[in-house]
């Protein structure tokens, strides 16, 4: 649905508040979401009314006959307003940064780093409210393009927050893609901050933090399935005989 938005301009709107999605103030935050709910319900609106547009142009076409100029032209101005309403959404700019060009990608990887942070601190609130289909795509979209491109001077903290906030919860879909993402924001502090996660009393935590570490470690080594069971069980091992 919010692949829509795709082809409008880099937009110009002051979505500022949308880091209130992930505010540890709940009015703030209380505020952000229910303003994203509006953004969110208008979206859903414009993309039927563009729907039931299309719908309506395809079969006048399919049975050879001529389209008014004037749902024409509804058609377009319904098209500007969903591009429009898809920007007022997180998901929409979301879209965009996975799909737009370099310059288009980078003006909005902030989003997507709040994306993945909204997820990292609030799943319940990415699972649920955030969008009207399923996000595991646009997920696994952001995470592609952070690991092709690199992440913007500007959005790196921010990504490298990410990074160790997903060390501190239980695995979730496209997870995976998380230690090539780390490879790109490699620093001091962030092996620090891993570190001390590896030492976390809780084994989950710990054992995601040991693998990102030892993704970092090890650059060249493949991020697989098979590579995170051997790192369990060499790790296991070597807890078992120390």
């Amino acid at each position: 649905m919010w692949q829509a938005a795709r082809m409008s301009t880099l937009p110009h709107l002051d979505n500022s508040w949308m880091f209130d999605l992930v505010s540890d103030d709940p009015r703030l935050r209380g505020a952000a979401l229910a303003r994203h709910e509006v953004a969110s319900d208008e979206y859903s609106e414009q993309w039927q009314r563009a729907h039931e547009l299309d719908a309506l142009i395809w079969t006048l076409r399919d049975d050879d006959r001529e389209v008014p100029p004037g749902l024409l032209a509804e058609s377009d101005q319904v098209g500007r307003a969903l591009r429009e309403a898809g920007d007022g959404t997180l998901c929409g700019l979301v879209d965009r940064f996975a799909y737009g060009d370099a310059d288009e990608s980078a003006a909005l990887a902030p989003y997507a780093v709040l994306f993945l942070t909204l997820e990292n601190r609030y799943p319940e609130t990415w699972d649920t409210e955030l969008a009207a289909g399923s996000p595991w795509h646009l997920k696994k979209r952001v995470l592609d393009r952070f690991v092709r491109d690199g992440v913007p001077v500007g959005s790196r903290d921010m990504a490298t927050e990410a990074v160790i906030d997903a060390a501190y919860r239980l695995h979730r879909c496209e997870d995976r893609r998380y230690p090539l993402l780390a490879r790109h924001l490699d620093s001091v502090a962030l092996r620090e901050e891993l570190a001390e996660a590896y030492d976390n009393e809780d084994v989950i935590v710990a054992a995601r933090a040991g693998y990102l570490l030892w993704a970092l470690e090890n650059p060249a080594a493949p991020v697989t399935l098979r590579s995170w069971r051997d790192w369990i069980v060499e790790d296991l091992t070597e807890s078992l005989t120390t």
